[in-house]
């Protein structure tokens, strides 16, 4: 059985960040959805939703103070394909 995970999704109102957002929840996995104010409408349904700007942590580091640390970890996921979402 796979290990569930809390994930933090920046553009969770986007084409890649709604879908995949949906798919982690899917799968388990407790995924908090990043949004600027005014599109946060536009969440997918449920789960936990954040509003802030992507360009400023200070809007949204207090939710997620566990990511600061491990920020620098994600530089090689950048070409990372999603596939079915």
């Amino acid at each position: 059985m796979p290990i569930a995970r809390e994930l933090f999704i920046t553009g969770g109102t986007g084409s890649i960040g709604r879908p995949l957002t949906e798919m982690l929840r899917q799968r388990g996995h407790r995924a908090l959805a990043l949004a600027r104010p005014g599109s946060e409408g536009r969440l997918p349904p449920g789960g936990a939703r954040l509003v802030g700007d992507a360009l400023a942590a200070w809007t949204f580091s207090e939710r997620v103070p566990a990511a600061a640390p491990r920020a620098s970890r994600w530089n090689h996921y950048s070409s990372t394909r999603v596939v079915g979402a």
